[in-house]
C-alpha cells in the first residue's frame, strides 16, 4: 500500500506539472485556440452574472455555465484554469479505478490522457468537453464503490455539460438494470428533474430542454460529409498511444475477464460505461455528419469527452492481462520501463504537433483582431452593432449580451436585410458564421446601397469557409452609399496591362489557337509581377479575377496550383493558394484591401507535378469597388 500511495502521488505529480505547464502555456502565447465556440463559451461563462438567463443556455451549456462562471471573472485564461483543475481531478479518480491494475497503469494514465493531442487543445481552449469526461470518471468512480444513488445523479447532469450523454446515460442506466440496483435507477433522471422544475418556474415549461435544444434534427447548415471522417480523425482525437492500447483491449478483454476472477465485475463495468460510450460517440457523430442533421460539423473536438473513458478501459484491460496471461500480449507490455518511456514520447510528439509552443496567432486570428480593434475604433459611444461572430464583442470588449448595444445576427432569413437595421449601426460579418448560422449572404450587402463597407480583412493564409466561400470578415455600416464597380482587363490573352510583367516560357504548341501556350516541366512557368496596389479611399478594395483553363494530355491537373502573394521586404504577410479542378478554373477571384504599407503582389501557376500542360483562354480582369457618401 506504501508503494501505491507513492506511485498516485507521483501520478498526481505529473498531472499538476502538466496542468500548471499549460497554464504558463497560455499566459505566454498570444494565440487562441478556438475563437469560435471557445470565445462563445467564456464569453457566456463571462457575463452570466449579470444576464442569469445565460445560465439556463443550453449551448453554452447550463452546468458548465454554473461552474465556470467564477473562473471567467479572470479573463479567457481563467478557462482554462478551471479545464486544467478539472483535467486534475479525471487523473485523481481515475487512480482510484485503477488501482488493482497497478502503478503501470496509474501513471500512464495522466500521460495518455493529458497528452491526447485534441484533449490539450480543449483544455487550452476553455471548451465544454472536459467537463464531460470528468463527470463520466466520477461516475465510474462512484459506480466502482457501490455508491449508485450518487453515481445515477452525477450521470444525469451530464445531459447539461454535453450532448454526448445520449451516448453515456443510456449506458449508465443499463449497468443498474443489469446489477438489478432498482433503487439508484430513477435517480438517473434526477438533473432533468432539478432543471425541468426552475424551466417550469421560468417559462412555464417543465420540458423546455427538450422542446428548445439547439441540436435539432432538421438538416444541418454545414452540411454533410465522410461517414469515416471520425475513423480517420481518432488519432488525432486521442493519440497513437491511447488509440492503439484501447483496440488491444478490447480484442483482449474477454478472454482477459473471463480469467481474471477477482477483477471480472470491473471488468464488465468498463465495458458498458467506458468501452461502450466511447464506440457510441464515435458511432453517432459519425452518423449524423454523414447524414447532415442536429447541427452537426463534422468537428473531430466532440470526440474528446470520451478520452478519459477510453483510457480507463484500456489501461484496466491490458494491465490486468498481463497481471493474469501475459502470454496474450507475448510478455511485450510486461516491461513497464519501456511502455511508460514509449508512451511519453509518443504522446508528447502528438502533443507538440497539435500545440506549437507557445500557440502563436493564427491568420485568422489576425484578421479577426484587426476587424475587432477597428470596431471599437469607429463605434459611436451608445452605438450598437451586430455581429455573426462572437470574436467581436471579446476584440472589442464589449459585453455581447447587452442587447442595448450589442445584437448576435442568427437565422435572417430574409432578401432586405436593411429592414432589420437602423440607420448608423455597424454589422461585423465573417464568412464562416455569416452565410451559414446568421443566414445573411455577403453578396446582399454588398450589392445593397444602404450599406456602406467600413473595413476588409483576409486571412494571412487564404482558406474557404463552410460552403467553399473564401474566408474574409467585413465591417458595415448601416448607411446609403453610392457604390460603383469599375472593370479593367489586366490580361487578355497575349496581352498585358501597361505596368504588369507576364513571365513564362511556353513552348510551341502544335495547334493553330492563337490564345494557347504549352508549358513543359518547369515548376513556377507562369508568373504575373509588380501588380497594381489598391489605392484607398474612395476604393474600398479591388476584386481580381482569374480565368482560364488548363488541361494535360492523359490526366486531369490535378497537380497545378494558382497562388496570389503578397509580401514586404520579401516576407509573406499574404499566400492564397487554389487547385485548379478537373476543368481548369472557370473563375478564380481574391478580394485585396487597402494597404498602408508598400506591398509586392503577384500571381503565379505553381506546377507542383512539374508535367506539361496547356493554357488557354486567359483573362485577368480587376474590378475596383469605389464608394460615396449619397448626397
Amino acid at each position: 500500500m506504501e508503494w501505491s500511495k507513492r506511485t498516485e502521488q507521483g501520478a498526481l505529480v505529473i498531472a499538476v506539472v502538466w496542468a500548471v505547464s499549460t497554464l504558463v502555456l497560455r499566459v505566454v502565447s498570444n494565440g487562441i485556440v478556438e475563437m469560435g465556440d471557445g470565445i462563445q463559451h467564456y464569453m457566456q461563462a463571462r457575463y452570466c452574472w449579470a444576464h442569469p438567463e445565460l445560465l439556463l443556455d443550453l449551448w453554452g451549456k447550463p452546468l458548465f455555465m454554473l461552474l465556470a462562471s467564477p473562473f471567467a471573472q479572470l479573463g479567457h485564461p481563467g478557462m482554462v484554469v478551471f479545464n486544467a483543475m478539472l483535467s486534475v481531478c479525471t487523473c485523481g479518480l481515475a487512480l482510484g479505478i485503477l488501482r488493482r491494475a497497478g502503478y503501470t497503469a496509474q501513471l500512464l494514465f495522466p500521460l495518455l490522457v493529458l497528452l491526447a493531442p485534441l484533449y490539450l487543445l480543449m483544455v487550452l481552449g476553455g471548451m465544454t468537453e472536459i467537463l464531460f469526461g470528468t463527470l463520466t470518471v466520477l461516475t465510474v468512480a462512484l459506480l466502482r464503490t457501490q455508491r449508485y444513488a450518487m453515481a445515477a445523479v452525477v450521470a444525469s447532469l451530464t445531459p447539461f455539460s454535453r450532448p454526448e450523454y445520449v451516448a453515456f446515460l443510456p449506458f449508465v442506466a443499463l449497468w443498474l438494470v443489469r446489477i438489478k440496483h432498482w433503487r439508484a435507477l430513477p435517480w438517473c433522471i434526477a438533473g432533468w428533474v432539478i432543471y425541468g422544475a426552475i424551466m417550469w418556474r421560468v417559462e412555464g415549461d417543465p420540458l423546455w430542454f427538450w422542446t428548445h435544444g439547439p441540436y435539432r434534427s432538421g438538416p444541418s447548415v454545414y452540411g454533410s460529409g465522410d461517414l469515416l471522417q471520425f475513423v480517420r480523425g481518432a488519432p488525432q482525437v486521442f493519440g497513437w498511444p491511447l488509440l492503439l492500447l484501447f483496440l488491444v483491449a478490447l480484442v483482449i478483454w474477454y478472454p482477459v475477464q473471463r480469467r481474471d476472477a477477482d477483477e471480472r465485475p470491473m471488468h464488465r463495468l468498463l465495458l458498458v460505461v467506458a468501452a461502450l460510450p466511447v464506440l457510441s460517440v464515435l458511432v453517432l457523430h459519425s452518423y449524423i455528419w454523414w447524414r447532415g442533421i442536429h447541427a452537426s460539423a463534422g468537428l473531430l473536438r466532440v470526440a474528446v469527452t470520451v478520452v478519459p473513458l477510453a483510457a480507463l478501459f484500456a489501461l484496466h484491460t491490458v494491465a490486468r492481462a498481463v497481471v493474469v496471461r501475459p502470454a496474450l500480449l507475448h510478455g511485450r507490455l510486461a516491461k513497464r520501463r519501456v511502455l511508460l518511456g514509449t508512451a511519453l514520447v509518443l504522446g508528447s510528439i502528438g502533443a507538440w504537433d497539435a500545440v506549437r509552443v507557445p500557440i502563436r496567432q493564427s491568420g485568422d486570428q489576425q484578421a479577426l483582431d484587426g476587424a475587432g480593434d477597428r470596431l471599437k475604433e469607429i463605434l459611436p459611444t451608445g452605438g450598437v452593432v451586430h455581429s455573426t461572430h462572437p470574436y467581436a464583442a471579446f476584440r472589442a470588449g464589449l459585453d455581447p449580451f447587452d442587447n442595448d448595444h450589442y445584437r448576435s445576427i442568427w437565422g435572417l432569413n430574409d432578401q432586405r436585410p436593411a429592414d432589420h437595421f437602423k440607420p448608423g449601426e455597424l454589422i461585423f460579418w465573417d464568412a464562416q458564421l455569416g452565410p451559414n448560422e446568421a443566414h445573411l449572404p455577403l453578396d446582399t450587402l454588398l450589392n445593397d446601397p444602404h450599406f456602406a463597407v467600413c473595413g476588409v480583412w483576409e486571412p494571412r493564409e487564404g482558406h474557404p469557409a463552410f460552403g467553399d466561400q473564401r474566408y474574409e470578415l467585413f465591417l458595415f455600416e448601416r448607411r446609403d452609399v453610392v457604390k460603383e464597380v469599375r472593370v479593367d482587363t489586366l490580361i487578355d490573352g497575349n496581352r498585358v496591362a501597361e505596368g504588369l510583367v507576364l513571365r513564362m516560357d511556353p513552348a510551341l504548341c502544335p495547334s493553330e489557337r492563337t490564345a494557347l501556350w504549352c508549358f513543359g516541366e518547369d515548376e513556377f512557368p507562369w508568373v504575373i509581377e509588380h501588380m497594381p496596389l489598391t489605392p484607398g479611399a474612395p476604393v474600398i478594395y479591388d476584386e481580381l479575377i482569374l480565368e482560364g483553363r488548363a488541361t494535360r494530355s492523359g490526366s486531369a491537373p490535378r497537380d497545378l496550383e494558382l497562388v496570389f502573394k503578397q509580401t514586404v521586404d520579401g516576407h509573406h504577410v499574404r499566400y492564397d493558394q487554389s487547385a485548379v479542378t478537373d476543368d481548369g478554373w472557370p473563375k478564380t477571384s481574391w478580394r485585396v484591401p487597402p494597404a498602408d504599407r508598400s506591398l509586392e503582389q503577384s500571381i503565379y501557376i505553381w506546377n507542383v507535378g512539374r508535367a506539361p500542360f496547356e493554357l488557354s483562354d486567359l483573362r485577368l480582369l480587376r474590378r475596383r469597388w469605389i464608394q460615396r457618401d449619397a448626397v
